[in-house]
């Protein structure tokens, strides 16, 4: 202890040594006196009490407008701040002081350290014309892949290396669980308080389009080739009720195509607040199924650790910029899909539900669609739970699909299949749409990357080397599921969505909230006596 307080005090002196040494070589000017400092203060007298009802009516009209969503932002960290909380939070909960050296530390440290790559990353927009901050952009997404590549080995030596002793919270449940829910509390506040990005405006207008049409927005003259029509028909579904209660009766009476609106026709958009409330609503749809979880494979206290570092990170929080984030709370691309994933994981006893529920998540941004070969090797040596989960995809799959497909309008020489997906997951990675984005690890970079990212047959994204790579990985994880625990597919779950975000041209490695549940789930939950028995029991 003595030698701690020693070193510390010597760092201070350093410290401020320094800081006068650099004061006196760089000197800052002086500022003038002027008149102002010394004048007094003046005030006005106060204004006329209101009535109660002028009081409360004013104040609640302020909370919904721009001054009332500055007062809400002003309630939520900065980026700044989501790394100290994330920092702590770690620190708090799952840091091992006993074993500093314990795996598990290094294991947390490098998922913390994406948050940090990821900070202010949303300035290279602005720099992308920059020499110097193009190439200092291209370091920063090399590193978020390394990282990333990095996490999928971590993850794969852990399903055949699992830890010597099961993991602890620092926290008893109490307060881990006071904890967890004060963080998700500032989450629904951060989702109040920020105006959705992208992915959320678009979606929203999808869902209105689809509430107006009655069609999905695949093929709609006016979204066509927009993102618009770029996500999945769930995300469009789980619009629609907020919507009806924001607006009961449609703002728009006449339905405009682009060209329309190019000669000004008018349309209005739907209230951000809609996609607001559907955003938080699959958070805390996730964060309950999260916490079942970690019943399920822990303890209470586990479970509210997951919740809490779930919560407590910068990729829920959002991280990425002053103004806009590259993740979290604003994006339902990001929290959706982990949280209907996480449902269908929490089923897993469950193969019917576990199969639906999964199809169901893939219809939000689909890449849980390729967790399938995963999932079903995990069922595959208990063969009458492989069928019924086979079977519930299969159902989901109808349910879903057969609606989609007759209330989607079929683009010019298309089937309407084909529409579905040149509209959804062809946008995404098209070569005349984000497949020509500079912003991520790919986009028309020459070299080995050139040769990766072009596709075989012109103008199909999905014959490029690094689609096949992800395809072939995702199969090849139903060889490496067979015979496990629940936490080890839980850590083949997130190698899946590490790589699935591997091929991403526009934002290379950002979305990390597509799998970072699943890594806690299969690092924190691992090594306990109820996991190992049902290892053995399967391998008898």
């Amino acid at each position: 202890m003595r030698r701690h307080v020693i070193g510390i005090g010597i760092a201070l002196l350093t410290l401020i040594a320094g800081a006068i040494v650099i004061a006196r070589a760089y000197p800052t000017p002086r500022e003038a006196m002027i008149t102002r400092h010394l004048e007094n203060a003046h005030f006005n007298p106060p204004p006329p009490a209101p009535s109660t009802g002028a009081f409360v009516s004013t104040l609640w009209a302020d909370l919904w407008s721009d001054s009332g969503e500055a007062f809400w932002r002003a309630m939520v960290p900065n980026q700044a701040g989501v790394l100290w909380i994330a920092l702590a939070v770690m620190l708090v909960v799952a840091f091992d002081y006993a074993r500093p050296r314990a795996g598990r530390n290094f294991e947390l440290i490098l998922l913390l350290s994406l948050g940090f790559l990821l900070f202010n990353v949303m300035r290279f927009f602005e720099l992308l014309g920059d020499p110097t901050y193009f190439w200092l952009m291209d370091l920063v997404f090399t590193g978020i892949v390394a990282v990333s590549l990095s996490l999928i080995a971590v993850a794969i030596w852990r399903v055949t290396h699992p830890h010597d002793a099961p993991w602890e919270p620092n926290l008893a449940t109490r307060p881990l669980m006071t904890l967890a829910i004060l963080l998700l509390s500032m989450n629904v506040v951060t989702g109040l308080a920020s105006p959705p990005d992208d992915a959320g405006f678009y979606t929203n207008l999808g869902a209105q389009r689809l509430r107006e049409r009655g069609k999905f927005p695949y093929g709609d003259p006016l979204l066509t080739n927009s993102a618009g029509a770029g996500y999945g028909p769930l995300l469009y579904l789980a619009h629609l009720p907020f919507q009806f209660m924001l607006d009961p009766t449609p703002l728009n009476s006449t339905q405009p195509t682009r060209a329309d609106l190019e000669a000004g026709a008018h349309y209005l958009l739907p209230p951000a607040l809609a996609t607001k409330l559907t955003t938080i609503t699959f958070h805390l749809i996730g964060f309950a199924a999260l916490v079942m979880i970690g019943l399920q494979l822990a303890s209470p206290s586990v479970a509210w650790a997951l919740a809490a570092l779930y919560c407590g990170s910068a990729y829920v929080m959002g991280v990425g910029g002053p103004r806009e984030t590259i993740g979290g709370m604003t994006f339902i691309s990001h929290i959706a899909p982990p949280a209907a994933s996480m449902v269908a994981f929490a089923f897993l006893a469950r193969p019917i539900a576990a199969g639906a529920l999964l199809v169901m998540a893939s219809a939000t941004v689909f890449f849980p669609a390729l967790f399938f070969p995963a999932w079903l090797g995990y069922y595959w040596d208990r063969r009458p739970d492989a069928i019924r989960f086979v079977g519930g995809c299969v159902i989901a799959a109808v349910l879903l699909g057969v609606p989609v497909v007759a209330l989607s309008t079929a683009l010019p020489g298309q089937s309407v299949v084909a529409t579905v997906l040149k509209e959804s997951v062809g946008h995404h990675q098209g070569t005349d749409t984000y497949g020509l984005s500079t912003f991520g690890f790919w986009g028309q970079r020459g070299g080995l990357r050139d040769w990766f990212r072009e596709p075989f047959v012109e103008g199909q994204f999905t014959t490029s080397p690094m689609f096949l790579i992800t395809i072939g990985f995702a199969a090849a994880m139903f060889f490496m599921a067979r015979r496990t625990a629940p936490w080890q597919l839980a850590l083949i779950t997130a190698t899946v969505g590490i790589i699935a975000q591997w091929s991403k041209i526009h934002g290379t490695g950002v979305y990390v909230n597509w799998y970072y549940p699943f890594l806690l789930i299969g690092l924190l939950c691992s090594a306990r006596p109820s996991a190992k028995t049902r290892d053995a029991e399967l391998r008898e």
